[in-house]
């Protein structure tokens, strides 16, 4: 529906209506009137019962000359024009100065046709300095009519008032009132160049099943998340990183590669594309004896923690009890070995061999990891330190070449990021800044 309301106000904008609409609204167009600059302007003449001279040199507020009004016995400046339509002006602007003294009471008044609106009373004047007012058109009763002629700034002194100086005196355009009398008809036509949503904007990461894909009708399905940096198809098996006490656990079938079918097969019933990830941290877990769990903290070994699995006791946080020091000196090798993008060829192998290339229903879609600048957190059992621009690059051309070489349609994604932080700041500056915070 958006995108075919959005096609159509296009088609708006494109029409010969709206440039023509466009081209009325710019002959009608209104710019600022001057009332007074220097002298009397566009019409404007002098009215005034007070003393008023309109070329005096100082002070000015701008230009060259200011007017002076000097007044007895509630004398005014008043300045009259013939009778004008208001619709196109909003605001009755001006500077004005209570010269030396200051002080001064001054009421300001519109006219229609010569009659006098209600009076707005101004704030007392200022000494030996200008204050611009702005008063609306519409609080002075002139506003949008075709009889405006006329306005006074009143002093309410008995006898003689100290003089005020005004300057700059201009009635303001508004777009807003320049738009009231002109009738605009728009037409959206919401069935005109209509093409179909992408599906690929709709997708949701490890669903519950692939009925919830069915019923939400989600077109992409992601395997992604911290555990997915460590997953071993050979013995179908994740370490779960700071998740869960990094531990490297087995998944429920010991079939190579169980757990990444599984996945394609659910996102395929539930109607969605898998996205697999394709880990690039170089670790991956190991088992113990009958697939038993595998902890990169054990108790026994780098002493009492600050929390432990209550399944698997001897697995702690990896931070010290006795000084809350987070164990830097583990041997990452307790729970994980060391691989490289050549354990990851066979994978992709299995993969093709199971579903089939990308053109042809296999995987379309590979992830390069997850979260690669939180890895010295989440998985600080193998990678202590922040991981730098020019690792992550290496390690994408070389992992997305490997999927490529096995899958060459294949479409590769990345950097995944866990927020806007991870791609504007380096794992190793954002470690380097959680370190230094006067930084």
């Amino acid at each position: 529906m958006f995108g075919s309301l959005a096609a159509g106000i296009k088609s708006l904008f494109r029409g010969p209506g709206f440039f023509a609409a466009l081209a009325a609204l710019s002959a009608l167009g209104q710019t600022d009137q001057q009332v007074y600059t220097d002298s009397l302007q566009n019409g404007w003449v002098n009215y005034s019962w007070a003393t008023v001279d309109f070329a005096i040199t100082s002070p000015v507020h701008s230009g060259a000359k200011s007017i002076s009004v000097t007044s007895s016995n509630w004398q005014a400046l008043y300045l009259h024009h013939t009778a004008q339509d208001s619709s196109s002006y909003t605001n009755l602007s001006f500077w004005i100065s209570g010269g030396p003294s200051g002080g001064q009471s001054v009421q300001l008044q519109a006219t229609r046709n010569g009659v006098a609106q209600p009076p707005i009373t101004l704030s007392p004047l200022p000494a030996n300095s200008w204050r611009q007012d702005s008063i609306s058109l519409s609080s002075l009763g002139v506003a949008s009519v075709s009889d405006f002629d006329g306005f006074w700034i009143q002093v309410q002194n008995s006898g003689l008032a100290p003089t005020l100086y005004v300057d700059d005196v201009t009635l303001v355009a508004g777009s807003a009132a320049i738009l009231t009398n002109i009738p605009i008809t728009i037409n959206i036509d919401a069935l005109s160049n209509r093409h179909p949503i992408s599906p690929l904007i709709y997708g949701t990461a490890f669903a519950d099943s692939a009925t919830d894909l069915s019923n939400i009708n989600f077109t992409l399905h992601r395997s992604g998340g911290n555990a997915e940096t460590r997953y071993n198809w050979q013995l179908n098996a994740h370490n779960h990183a700071a998740d869960y006490f990094f531990e490297s656990l087995a998944d429920s079938s010991a079939t190579p590669g169980a757990d990444a079918d599984s996945f394609i097969s659910e996102s395929r019933s539930g109607g969605a594309e898998p996205m697999l990830t394709i880990p690039m941290i170089g670790w991956a877990p190991k088992l113990g004896p009958s697939r038993g769990k595998l902890a990169s903290y054990s108790i026994a070994k780098y002493g009492a923690q600050t929390s432990q699995d209550p399944y698997l006791p001897d697995a702690g946080s990896g931070i010290l009890v006795s000084n809350n020091t987070i164990i830097t000196w583990n041997d990452p090798n307790d729970a994980n070995f060391a691989t490289n993008s050549d354990f990851q060829q066979p994978f992709l192998q299995h993969l093709t061999n199971s579903w089939g290339v990308s053109t042809n229903g296999g995987v379309r879609y590979y992830f390069m990891d997850n979260e690669h600048t939180l890895w010295h957190s989440t998985h600080r059992d193998v990678h202590p330190v922040g991981t730098t621009m020019a690792e992550i690059r290496d390690r994408m051309f070389d992992y997305a070449g490997t999927v490529k070489a096995i899958d060459p349609s294949a479409i590769v994604l990345g950097p995944e990021e866990w927020g806007w932080s991870g791609y504007f700041w380096s794992g190793f500056d954002q470690q380097w800044s959680g370190a230094h915070t006067n930084y």
